[in-house]
């Protein structure tokens, strides 16, 4: 009769070793070895982007999706215990933060997930260890497309626009560029190459002439209140 429980004890104790080890296999997930990019990314608008790499399990593999708002989409069922997965895309044209999301089905049912961060930045046009960067706050009613001129002894105050010192459009309205000129050299700003969009003061008047201030690896600070024709 002991024989007989002894028997049963084992069988039971037998049957809840192999639950334990079936249940712990039924967990394990893929890998996900992503090639690129290897981390977050930070890049410009329209900037190449690729998002690959490798998926793994030894048990084998049921599904793939991938999510992204950068134009980077997947949603397909895989098999076998590899498989090799490559997408491309732009960087949108707008600055922000932006991912893409895999999301990976193993045979046993089983999820895994990885992620990648994509910021994009425009790249500051006006970035100089060595020279000055002069800033323009310029008024609203300026033309979105119009071209912001420095002139000034420096340049022989040209009757013609000088491309050499077109200022160039950040992203906050700004207009900036890095210059070398002498301190205290006189100078205006202007529009399209033309002297009858110089600056005025708030009420349309005439100014004097300014008088630069040399900065070298720092920005200067310039506000335009008024054009002449607007």
């Amino acid at each position: 009769m002991n024989t007989l429980k002894n028997l049963t004890f084992l069988m039971l104790l037998g049957g809840l070793f192999m639950t334990s080890c079936a249940s712990d296999e039924d967990f394990h997930t893929a890998t996900i070895s992503i090639t690129a990019p290897t981390g977050d990314i930070t890049v410009e608008p329209g900037a190449a982007i690729t998002f690959a790499g490798t998926i793994s399990d030894t048990d084998g593999l049921s599904s793939l999706e991938i999510t992204s708002d950068v134009g980077i989409s997947a949603s397909e069922s895989i098999s076998g215990t590899e498989h090799t997965f490559s997408y491309n895309a732009s960087a949108p044209a707008t600055d922000g933060d932006y991912s893409i999301s895999m999301e990976i089905v193993n045979s046993a049912g089983n999820l895994t997930t990885a992620r990648r961060g994509v910021t994009v930045a425009t790249a500051d046009p006006c970035e100089s260890a060595d020279m000055t960067i002069v800033v323009v706050t310029v008024p609203d009613n300026t033309p979105g497309d119009a071209m912001i001129e420095m002139v000034g002894g420096f340049n022989g105050w040209p009757g013609e626009l000088d491309a050499n010192y077109v200022l160039n459009r950040r992203n906050d309205g700004t207009y900036c560029l890095p210059v070398t000129v002498d301190n205290g050299v006189e100078f205006k700003f202007r529009r399209d190459g033309s002297w009858d969009k110089v600056e005025k003061d708030a009420a349309g008047e005439e100014i004097g002439n300014r008088a630069f201030t040399a900065d070298p690896g720092n920005e200067v600070q310039y506000t335009v209140e008024k054009w002449a024709d607007l």
